[in-house]
This record gives structure tokens, sequence and C-alpha cells, in this order.
């Protein structure tokens, strides 16, 4: 019985905590909103109403936009009333290049803003060369030097003049000589070999003395005899201060004695010596029969 008695008991006072419980909720139900304090508790379980924010407006986009670009960098764009955003259109300066001797020619178009490009190129012109002028005479042992200018721009250009040979020397002179023995109907002269050696001797003695006695004081002809050479007739002809073959035959023709040399009929054989001093060169001419 006292069992029965406490569970009673507890039934009781289940039943009054609940019938407060319940007034308590009813009075919380009709009592009016008088507050709007923004401090008020929310408990865990409720959210604040936010849908009039987010159903009823819409964000503005320039400020989202701002915002954004904000949190990551300065925006680069210009602000339209502070710059045209029209495009830059190319304003051209055209100057038309002429071609040179070495340079092409063409059309430069320039923009104040820096570009610039080039049309319609010609074709350089090339130089216009004058003539050949030998500025150092070759010799038997240096190079000559000869040079021209171009007409219009005057650059210029040199270029080497082989050195004399000796040889081509001495041809020249015996056909000259042969030529003109020819044209006064006297037999040609042959060249002799043995006798060449004479002439290189007298030539390089009449760079010492300018003379027929040689420097030793003997007769020139007396080179034959150290040679050996027999001969019938001899001559020597000597000239200094001509330039080529065809100058000295000239002076030699010129000269009565010399002449007499070169056509007379007594004579069967020639030969040429050459040598050359500081630009000076010495010839002779032996003749034998």
């Amino acid at each position: 019985m006292l069992f029965k008695r406490h569970i009673s008991f507890f039934i009781i006072a289940a039943l009054v905590l609940a019938l407060f419980a319940g007034c308590k909720d009813k009075d919380a139900d009709s009592k009016p909103a008088e507050s709007t304090d923004t401090t008020t508790n929310i408990s865990s379980s409720q959210e604040p109403d936010t849908s009039d924010d987010t159903e009823t407006s819409e964000p503005d986009v320039s400020d989202s936009s701002v915002d954004s670009s904000s949190e990551k960098e300065p925006s680069s764009v210009p602000s339209s009333s502070s710059q045209s955003n029209e495009p830059h259109l190319h304003a051209y300066k055209i100057t038309r290049i002429a071609p040179t001797c070495t340079s092409e020619g063409y059309t430069l178009y320039q923009c104040s803003c820096g570009a610039e490009k080039r049309e319609d190129f010609l074709p350089a012109k090339g130089h216009t060369w004058g003539e050949w002028k030998v500025v150092q005479e070759p010799t038997f042992t240096e190079l000559g030097k000869k040079e021209r200018s171009c007409t219009v721009c005057g650059q210029t250009e040199t270029e080497d003049i082989q050195k004399l040979n000796k040889e081509d020397f001495i041809n020249e002179i015996i056909n000259l000589v042969n030529e003109q023995r020819k044209a006064n109907n006297i037999p040609e002269l042959s060249y002799r070999d043995d006798v060449q050696e004479c002439a290189d001797i007298r030539a390089d003695e009449i760079i010492e003395k300018f003379d027929h006695t040689r420097p030793n004081g003997t007769n020139c002809f007396s080179v034959f005899d150290e040679k050996g050479i027999k001969y019938t007739a001899v001559g020597e002809n000597i000239a200094q201060g001509y330039i080529d073959p065809a100058s000295v035959m000239e002076g030699w023709m010129n000269s009565d004695n010399h002449r007499k040399n070169i056509l007379s009929p007594d004579f069967t054989g020639i030969a040429v010596g050459i040598a050359e001093k500081d630009g000076m060169y010495y010839w002779v001419q032996l003749f034998i029969g």
C-alpha cells in the first residue's frame, strides 16, 4: 500500500508540472513582441530570419565586383572618366629614303607612338667607278698599287699591280728591235743565251758607273772575253730612267749611234740586261756577230 501511495504521488507531481509548463508556453505564445533588442540570445536550434534580405533584393553587381577585385589585386583598368577606351590608330609620317651605292632605299612610316615600318624597298645602286690610276709603279721586286674612286659617293678602292717580269721586258725589247730591223729590210736577231749572262753583269755595273767603261776601268766588251765568248762584231747600248721597253726603245731609236747598233747588219745575236735600284731602271743591249 505504501508503494502504491508513492507512485500516486509521483504521478500527481508530474501532472502538476505539466500543467504549469503548458500555461507558461501558452503565455509566451500569446504575449506580443515588444522588443527588437539585437542582443537577444538565440538558441542553437534557431536562426535569425534573413529571408527578407535574400528573397526581395538582389546584390549590387557593381559593388560586388569592386569588393571581389579589392580582395585580389588593384584593378589595372583605367577609369572611363580619365582615359578613352577607343583603340589607338597609327598616324604615320612618310619619309622616302633613296638608295645609295651600298644601301637599299625604302619608304619609312613613323607614328608618334614609336611604331614604324618599312616598305617599297629599292636595291642599292652599286658604285660607278672612275678610271684606275697608278699610285705606285711595280718593280721587279715590289708590287705596285693602283686605285679608283666612285664618281657618286667618292669611295676609293685599291688593287695590287703584279711585280714586273724581267723576262717579259727582255722579250719585248727583242721583239721591238726585230720590228725595226724588219721594217728596214734587215735580218732579225736571235736571242743569245750565252750573251745574256754578260748583259746581266753590265746592267748591274752601270748602276755603279753609267758608262761604257766598266767599274774596273776596262772596256765594256771585256765581259765577252771573261766569259770566253768569241765574236766578229759587238755593240752595246745603255740607258737609264726609262720605265718600260717601249719608252727605252723610243729613246734609243731617236739617238743616231744607238739606232746604228739596232739596225746594223753586222750583228746576228742579241741579249738584254735590266737592273733596278730605288725605282730607277738601267737598260743594256749587247749585240754580237
